[in-house]
């Protein structure tokens, strides 16, 4: 599953700093549990972990942030590993879309469980995100995610989420690990709160 943090600040993930979003993507696609994999989709998370909080950000009031950045994250992360670039669009479009899609259908979600609106007003952020020293702050907080949530989960459940990121369903999973439909259920909820703990 991991094989060290130190892999990430290896030559290899040097040199994928300098490739492009849709390349970065194909490497990721084509070694999800190699070091390389793991290392590429460490730079696209460092890229737009950034956009994931701002759009968090536009939808939340201020108590839900970590959640609606939790599910904007996922949502990168189904689109990383679902993306086609024989559709003729860019990563950065598609993603873009992925992640505001999640983020609106978890605002409606929580508004439902919860029975009240978020606030729908867009507020002006005071700090400047494009200083030297924010976009270092924003790398730094990226860097090795993928290898922290590795870490964090049990094998049991890495193997549920990368196929719950794969778009399977509840039934897939399931059937798939050959485990309870409810075993996939209460995974998935602990996976979510773990998760959570990264966007804390």
């Amino acid at each position: 599953m991991s094989s060290g943090s130190s892999e990430v600040y290896s030559s290899d993930f040097n040199e994928l700093n300098f490739l492009s979003d849709n390349v970065l993507v194909s490497v990721f696609q084509s070694g999800k549990d190699s070091p390389r994999g793991r290392n590429a989709v460490t730079v696209l998370i460092s890229r737009y972990l950034n956009l994931v909080r701002k759009k968090a950000s536009l939808y939340s009031d201020g108590a839900e942030f970590d959640d609606l950045a939790q599910e904007g994250f996922l949502a990168f992360m189904r689109a990383a590993d679902s993306f086609d670039p024989q559709r003729g669009t860019s990563f950065s479009a598609f993603a873009e879309v992925c992640i505001t899609n999640g983020i609106r259908s978890a605002v409606r979600r929580l508004s439902r469980s919860a029975d009240e609106s978020l606030s729908e007003d867009i507020t002006e952020q005071a700090e400047d995100s494009t200083t030297p020293e924010n976009i270092w702050f924003e790398k730094e907080a990226a860097a090795g995610m993928y290898e922290k949530i590795s870490e964090l989960l049990s094998k049991k459940e890495w193997d549920i989420f990368k196929l719950y990121l794969g778009g399977a369903s509840y039934e897939e999973i399931a059937e798939s690990l050959d485990i309870p439909k409810k075993s996939v259920d209460n995974a998935v909820f602990r996976i979510r709160k773990k998760l959570k703990a990264l966007f804390s």
